[in-house]
């Protein structure tokens, strides 16, 4: 019985790499221009390796489409149906659109930190469709914040901009934080991380009418989480100095990037 269950596990674990292969390739490519930022990569050279990676990924999609016959939504991690593959499209077109669009941007001194960190945000957007769990939508999600506390600091020189950069790092790390707690109260209501465990158990709890109150609390503090990624009220004051402050590539990608994360987030949960 033991070894038919590791066998089980190691073809659902081989499937599961299937199914984000291309994000996969996104950050190991952003890795090896992390690593060649190092030795003053040529921007031409970045920003080329970084289009060729959009690519690559887009071929990967489509040589590698997700077979469901061993998907199963209360064990997985990584759900490939519904938006996933929309949103795996739309990352991977609006990361080709940004990398031409912040060319210029990332500057000669540090444009494989630049590309890399945008092959990240567009791998974190793209993993965000797939997140079936608590720890992997966290985790997805921070792959869009991280990155962008550094691209906002990057082409900037100014006071204005180092003022945007700061903002939008405190008020992200404080939106994690009650994010994570209202995750943590989910936990602890269903016993899982697993997104679809975790709404059976609330429904279930709710048609029989012994919802816990901490059930509204943790959907309190993680409309709450989200609610800064969207810049809904009132949650928006910071954008106002970050956006005025910000280069205007990274601007326009706040403009639309995080929105739709936080959306698709909120769907999820």
């Amino acid at each position: 019985m033991t070894a038919l269950q590791n066998t089980n596990f190691t073809e659902h674990l081989v499937t599961s790499i299937q199914w984000v292969l291309p994000e996969v390739a996104l950050v190991g490519v952003a890795c090896l221009l992390f690593t060649l930022a190092a030795f003053q990569v040529k921007r031409s050279v970045a920003g080329a390796l970084a289009l060729l990676a959009l690519v690559g990924a887009g071929a990967l999609a489509l040589l590698y489409p997700e077979q469901l016959t061993r998907f199963e939504p209360s064990f997985s991690s990584i759900d490939p149906t519904g938006a996933a593959g929309f949103l795996r499209w739309f990352a991977l077109v609006a990361g080709f659109v940004y990398v031409l669009v912040n060319w210029h941007e990332a500057g000669s001194e540090t444009p494989g930190e630049y590309f890399a960190c945008l092959l990240v945000i567009v791998a974190g957007l793209s993993l965000l469709g797939r997140a079936n769990d608590l720890v992997t939508l966290f985790l997805t999600l921070e792959m869009l914040s991280i990155p962008t506390y550094v691209l906002l600091y990057l082409p900037v020189s100014s006071k204005m901009g180092h003022e945007s950069a700061i903002k939008y790092f405190m008020l992200s790390v404080l939106s994690s934080g009650l994010l994570l707690f209202g995750f943590s109260y989910l936990f602890g209501l269903s016993g899982s991380t697993n997104l679809t465990v975790v709404v059976s158990a609330l429904s279930g709890a709710t048609q029989s009418g012994s919802t816990s109150p901490l059930a509204l609390v943790a959907g309190i503090f993680v409309i709450a989480g989200l609610g800064f990624r969207l810049a809904a009220v009132p949650f928006h004051f910071y954008a106002p100095d970050v956006y005025e402050g910000g280069p205007t590539g990274v601007v326009a990608q706040l403009a639309l990037v995080p929105k739709v994360a936080g959306f698709v987030a909120l769907a999820k949960v």
